[in-house]
């Protein structure tokens, strides 16, 4: 998530209708899925090769497994979540996510060995608890009454985990979506974004106050603003006639903002610009129109330009 967040390729997520819990429940979902399955391949190999066998219930360790392969998953979308750059999730990732669990969970050394300074910070660590799940189930065989708060413990764990996520993933998610209706805005409202910067809010409540501080702390003009700098130096007498090409030419659009329209009627005063749209009419024309029509109005003089349309 961190590298899609460099890349910018997480923002087709943001202005998408996937919802963050959609998102993050579909990153974890993959995680687990293959965390499973390498969990039942290191099964097979310890019940095969070194012959060991679950001792009692069996139940504690398969719902503790499902827990803590969500509660990891739920840790590194956290991570991507809340850290945009790619370098700083990794070193949060090996340092959370591997030296805590590797040296604080009594993998290594014995919690009672840990120093008092640092022992508490076991207490936050998933791995800990699991660890001792997987030894009850593989030595003494207790079942939920030796290990069921390790159980419970694991999953409040991930339940954080992926809370934090999604707050963090909701917060990115609706400022997109903010920002895709401040695009819009300024598109096709252009004479809206005018008056919120003038102080004229009308009915609005937040958005102009938004708008504001959006434009008081971007680096350049925004599209609008530059438009009606175009539009007012080529309409000053003595603007500069050189610089410019001799034609400009747009292809295949459906259709054009205000605002371009506007910045290219300001340039057709210097040059000329040519439109080659897809539906060179403003009737909405559909199916196909047959030879000996198009003929027979071509003939009578009614219609200039006739759009024949074949399958």
């Amino acid at each position: 998530m961190a590298r899609e967040t460099e890349q910018k390729t997480i923002l087709q997520v943001y202005v998408s209708s996937i919802s963050a819990h959609e998102f993050l429940l579909g990153k974890i979902a993959a995680f687990t899925a293959v965390a499973l399955a390498e969990c039942a391949l290191m099964l097979a190999v310890l019940f095969s090769y070194f012959g060991l066998r679950l001792a009692g219930d069996p139940t504690p360790f398969i719902v503790a497994t499902l827990l803590y392969a969500f509660c990891v998953a739920a840790f590194g979308t956290m991570v991507g979540a809340i850290v945009p750059s790619q370098v700083a999730a990794m070193q949060v990732v090996a340092l959370g996510g591997f030296l805590l669990v590797f040296l604080l969970s009594g993998l290594i050394f014995p919690i009672e060995n840990i120093p008092a300074g640092l022992r508490w910070i076991s207490n936050f660590v998933w791995g800990r608890y699991y660890i001792e799940i997987v030894r009850d189930a593989l030595l003494q065989g207790g079942g939920w009454p030796a290990v069921w708060r390790n159980v419970v413990v694991i999953g409040i764990i991930g339940a954080v985990f992926y809370t934090i996520g999604w707050r963090g993933m909701r917060r990115m998610q609706l400022a997109s979506r903010i920002a895709a209706v401040f695009d819009r805005y300024v598109l096709y409202r252009p004479d809206l974004i005018r008056a919120w910067e003038l102080g004229r809010d009308g009915d609005a409540a937040w958005q102009p106050v938004l708008w504001r501080e959006c434009v008081r702390g971007a680096p350049g003009a925004h599209l609008a603003a530059r438009v009606d700098a175009l539009v007012d130096v080529l309409s000053r007498r003595g603007a500069p006639s050189s610089g410019f090409p001799s034609r400009l030419s747009i292809f295949g659009v459906t259709t054009l903002a205000p605002l371009y329209l506007r910045a290219f009627a300001a340039l057709a005063g210097r040059l000329d610009v040519h439109l080659f749209l897809l539906a060179p009419s403003r009737e909405f024309m559909s199916g196909t129109v047959a030879r000996k029509r198009t003929d027979r109005i071509s003939s009578s003089g009614q219609l200039e330009l006739v759009c024949v349309v074949r399958q």
